[in-house]
């Protein structure tokens, strides 16, 4: 069922895309990836979703690379807060 949800998601989105300006479609395409991950759409439901279109593709590329940077300073975050404790 959810595939069918990715294809009406794009349907639409090509439809509705075309009275977005270009310089507001990245962040149109953005939002739409974004909702998706909000609404607990699987990896593979969003790489569906990526598939659908160009703007849809590098906006999950962008979230999914902030998504991992986001991550990793969490553990930077968290070592660099503890280094003093362990040298007492």
């Amino acid at each position: 069922m959810q595939n069918e949800i990715c294809e009406v998601i794009i349907e639409h989105w090509l439809l509705l895309k075309e009275y977005i300006p270009s310089k507001d479609r990245a962040a149109a395409a953005e939002h739409i990836i974004s909702t998706a991950i909000d609404n607990g759409f699987t990896k593979h439901e969003l790489i569906a979703l990526a598939d659908g279109d160009s703007d849809l593709s590098d906006a999950y590329e962008l979230l999914n690379e902030e998504d991992e940077l986001d991550s990793g300073d969490d553990d930077d975050n968290y070592n660099a807060g503890h280094e003093d404790y362990e040298n007492d």
